[in-house]
């Protein structure tokens, strides 16, 4: 019974933070952009959940996956 109780509080706790930062970026102009990755003229999609945000005049872009097709490691270290 408590492990039921436990996994509501976390998701109640989580719809918060995802509701606060949705408030938080409703301040400015914020797009959500279409945007094509070629690599070494190879087109490469964005995987499923990621997206390409282009903010106050400047555009993000996820990481990771830049590097990644770039040729870099990328390595997670949850120690540091």
């Amino acid at each position: 019974m408590f492990r039921k109780h436990k996994q509501l509080i976390a998701g109640l706790v989580m719809g918060g933070v995802i509701a606060s930062a949705g408030a938080a970026f409703a301040d400015g102009p914020v797009h959500f952009v279409n945007f094509k990755f070629k690599f070494d003229g190879v087109e490469k999609s964005l995987p499923e959940g990621f997206t390409v945000l282009e903010y106050n005049g400047r555009t993000y872009v996820p990481a990771r996956f830049v590097a990644e097709n770039l040729g870099a490691k990328v390595d997670w270290d949850g120690s540091t």
